[in-house]
């Protein structure tokens, strides 16, 4: 459902009653919102979710994610509405990748949120500019990481890199 942008949270909650569905792209389907999510509630197979450029979803439409068990792989890219609070709410989910390129308002306080991700083997940052060399530290624990893309993070340094 890549850019579909007339797709609305009743669209959603529609394809939500394919119980069976694995992988769900809803990349650029701007219209969908916080109350969209907690149709997602339904999927508890679901493996892999991309929510990129959803540009109303918020911290709150994150709290509806916790309850989706299987879920593997998280992108988050573009969504400049969430910040270090939101992350609380997937820090139980057993996620190998998650991807936040361009949440400008995670900080270093987020990471440290997201360190209970034992599971986590790729982890994307790109452009999160507001994340430091103690935000790295906070992740340093994460020995399943295999996979850390640190691009356009300008505030990190060599010693952020010596955890």
């Amino acid at each position: 459902m890549n850019w579909c942008i007339n797709i609305t949270d009743y669209g959603l909650q529609q394809i939500c009653q394919l119980s069976s569905l694995r992988r769900l792209n809803l990349c650029g389907c701007y219209l969908i919102t916080d109350n969209g999510l907690e149709h997602l509630n339904k999927l508890c197979l679901l493996q892999e979710l991309i929510l990129d450029s959803c540009n109303k979803i918020t911290d709150i439409g994150l709290q509806h994610l916790r309850k989706l068990s299987s879920l593997k792989k998280l992108s988050l890219t573009r969504l400049i509405q969430i910040t270090d609070n939101g992350l609380l709410y997937i820090n139980r989910l057993p996620l190998k990748q998650l991807d936040l390129s361009v949440c400008r308002n995670i900080t270093d306080l987020g990471l440290q949120h997201i360190r209970n991700l034992t599971s986590l083997q790729k982890l994307i940052l790109h452009v999160c500019t507001k994340i430091t060399d103690n935000g790295l530290q906070q992740i340093s624990n994460l020995s399943s990481l295999k996979h850390l893309k640190l691009a356009g993070c300008y505030q990190i340094t060599d010693k952020g890199l010596l955890f």
